[in-house]
């Protein structure tokens, strides 16, 4: 139920509502006439019939003429004295609905009969399908007990009628005809809600703004307009927030290349600390380039993540662990900033673990990607701190301040831009599992 979206609920709930009130009418009804016919059967027509019959068949030849006048107008049309192989001419004989007629009740049993029903070739395939919606069409014949034949048929009179049933019983299906129109429209109204998720999920991996068209509901018209505005705002500010980057890792080595200059007349003690910390400026300037630039290539691409993570664990003398070796792990999108983005876990793992490995597990739907040691493992209460930029991992973990804390984080946002997560875990072992998913190219 959680899974259902609104279109699906409403749908739901509007199948639910038609089907619980459909079971109440047919539960009253059947309560109804268990109360005031006890012992008979549920279907009038059929029940109907039988008691015409067994009329008939207790009376002499004055009385069923009695009876043929009696029940003159009552519904039904009687005929006795008939001849069955003329009766047929024009009409089919149903043999299922024969045998189970015959089979109603210990009385009818005893006789021989025959139901019928008009010929008609669009129900040459179901032939008792259109008798047991229309019963008036269908055509009892009897052999009494003085082997004299009784012809019994339902006078077709105006208005709807199923197995006999009701008129409002027949109600259920202008009910479901009526409740398909509404959830036909309820998917066609609420479609732009769907869009908006889509758009709003597309946006969120490389906020480039989506156009959505505009409903003509005034309501989700301006939900759509909000969002088409916030979406634009956005991405504005997240380009100036990556100019701004850029910017700055650019302009800051000037200055730090005159400051490399004059410290040569330091002494050297001071000239080699100096050194140091220009070195961990430049490489925070690299790191916060290369976080701007991860929002900027296309994802178009298809990516061989096995051949990727095979170049890069052999790069690092590290092995790699295939989950499934037969099956195809390609994701769409780029693969220098997937490569980039194992790269620098990889790097942490060689950094802070020990005994580091890649492990790959493709998927159908999606592939994971991690990277474990067997180090020392990450709190649960620092993990999602150390995914935000410039953060630094704890004592225990071997953290310190040469890092520029931007690795993790450009590794988040390069798999979320490929519509993926990453999530920092724990191995059986203790050390650090970052293992990422991405969507698998179908």
């Amino acid at each position: 139920m959680n899974r259902l979206g609104l279109t699906g609920r409403l749908i739901l709930f509007i199948a639910l509502g038609m089907f619980l009130t459909q079971a109440l009418v047919l539960a009253v009804y059947l309560i109804d006439r268990q109360d005031t016919l006890p012992g008979r059967h549920i279907f009038p027509a059929a029940d109907q019939m039988e008691a015409t019959v067994r009329l008939f068949d207790n009376a002499g030849p004055e009385e069923r003429d009695l009876l043929a006048r009696a029940f003159f107008g009552s519904g039904l049309v009687l005929r006795h004295g008939v001849d069955p192989e003329e009766e047929i001419r024009g009409r089919q004989i149903l043999p299922r609905l024969t045998a189970g007629f015959s089979q109603y009740s210990d009385f009818m049993a005893g006789h021989e009969v025959r139901l019928t029903a008009p010929e008609s070739t669009r129900f040459d395939w179901f032939p008792g399908a259109r008798a047991w919606i229309s019963p008036g069409r269908l055509q009892l014949l009897v052999q009494l007990s003085d082997e004299t034949w009784l012809s019994v048929g339902r006078r077709l009179t105006p208005g709807l009628s199923l197995a006999g049933l009701p008129v409002g019983m027949v109600s259920a299906l202008l009910a479901t005809l009526l409740a398909l129109i509404v959830m036909i429209v309820v998917w066609r109204e609420t479609r732009p809600l769907r869009r908006l998720a889509e758009a709003a999920e597309s946006f969120g991996r490389d906020l480039e703004p989506r156009t959505i068209p505009l409903p003509r509901a005034p309501d989700l018209r301006a939900m759509v307009l909000a969002f088409d505005d916030m979406q634009h705002r956005i991405a504005r500010a997240d380009r100036n927030r990556t100019d701004m980057l850029i910017a700055l890792s650019h302009d800051v080595r000037t200055p730090l290349a005159r400051l490399t200059l004059r410290l040569r007349k330091l002494d050297p003690e001071l000239q080699e600390a100096a050194g140091r910390d220009i070195t961990q400026i430049e490489r925070v300037a690299d790191a916060a380039f290369q976080l701007a630039q991860a929002d900027g290539p296309s994802l178009d691409d298809k990516v061989d993540l096995r051949a990727l993570l095979a170049d890069l664990a052999e790069e690092a003398g590290i092995p790699l662990v295939d989950g499934k070796p037969d099956a195809p792990a390609e994701a769409q999108g780029n693969g220098q900033l997937l490569g980039r983005a194992v790269a620098n876990l990889i790097d942490n793992a060689l950094k802070y673990g020990a005994t580091p490995r890649v492990v790959l597990v493709p998927g159908r739907q999606w592939h994971t990607v991690a990277v474990e040691d067997d180090g020392p493992g990450i709190p649960m209460e620092e993990r999602e701190r150390l995914l935000q930029p410039f953060q630094h991992g704890n004592i225990a973990r071997g953290g310190n301040a040469d890092g520029d804390g931007l690795g993790l984080a450009l590794t988040r946002r390069i798999v979320e831009r490929h519509g993926g997560a990453l999530n920092l875990g724990d191995t059986p072992s203790g050390g650090m599992r970052a293992a990422f998913t991405l969507p698998a190219n179908r």
